[in-house]
């Protein structure tokens, strides 16, 4: 099973002090190879800067903390290169219209996400696109 990760949830699970949240048990899933992880480019880049520079962020992760968060995501995950080319709009967030092309471009299953401009799409060609609760039902 292959997915994607919006930064919401990996973040969610960060900063939950509560291991059964539905963030923190996809996450923990991860690392015990349930699914394989895609990580585009430009959400590990958009990870970095949501925790960096958000100031009721940067107060719980650290720059050193963030950067072993990236490393482990990296080294169990699939990396997918920057998108250089013009990216189709389809969401009503043009922001988010990155994660809609790299889930194809990755071929994953599903696309996991808290934010409700994607969850009103539900599925873009193959791919899925659940709220954390929903994705732990299928796992």
């Amino acid at each position: 099973m292959r997915m994607l990760l919006d930064v919401n949830v990996i973040i969610g699970a960060l900063l939950t002090p509560n291991r059964q949240s539905p963030p923190a048990k996809i996450v923990r899933a991860f690392f015990q190879r349930k699914f394989t992880l895609l990580l585009p480019e430009q959400l590990v880049e958009e990870l970095v800067r949501t925790t960096v520079k958000k100031v009721k962020l940067n107060r719980y992760i650290t720059v050193q903390e963030m950067e072993w968060i990236v490393t482990t995501l990296e080294r169990f995950g699939e990396r997918l290169p920057l998108i250089t080319t013009k990216i189709k709009p389809i969401s009503r967030d043009p922001k988010d219209d990155y994660l809609l092309a790299c889930s194809q471009i990755g071929r994953a299953d599903y696309l996991v996400t808290g934010d409700e401009d994607l969850l009103v799409l539900k599925q873009v060609g193959p791919v899925k696109i659940l709220n954390p609760r929903e994705f732990l039902r299928l796992l």
